[in-house]
């Protein structure tokens, strides 16, 4: 037999997450059937306003919104930010932490 490759990876911090998983209808679904029973047995519900699906730009439009559509999770670009830090693709750079050093002058002056 050979290895699954295409492994659900994740990443927990407080109550964020984030799924890293291979974009196909199954991955996709499978994830939020999980998340459909985390939702009934814990009576918590995630907020999928607050919620969102970033694409490789590999990934065809066409089946970026075909996935968006069936989850109900809208689709954003890179870069963002998480728990303040700036998710990017590709090579980092001074400029994307500027608001990170920022923040901290502010705290490091307070």
């Amino acid at each position: 037999m050979g290895r699954d490759t295409s492994l659900v990876s994740h990443l927990l911090f407080a109550d964020d997450t984030l799924v890293f998983l291979r974009g196909t209808k199954r991955y996709v679904l499978n994830v939020m059937k999980f998340i459909e029973l985390y939702e009934s047995c814990s009576g918590q519900q995630v907020n999928k306003l607050k919620s969102a699906m970033y694409c490789s730009k590999r990934h065809p439009i066409a089946r970026r919104n075909v996935l968006a559509s069936l989850v109900g999770i809208p689709i954003k670009n890179c870069p963002f930010t998480y728990l303040g830090c700036p998710i990017i693709r590709g090579r980092v750079r001074k400029c994307h932490f500027q608001e990170v050093v920022r923040v901290f002058r502010g705290r490091i002056k307070g």
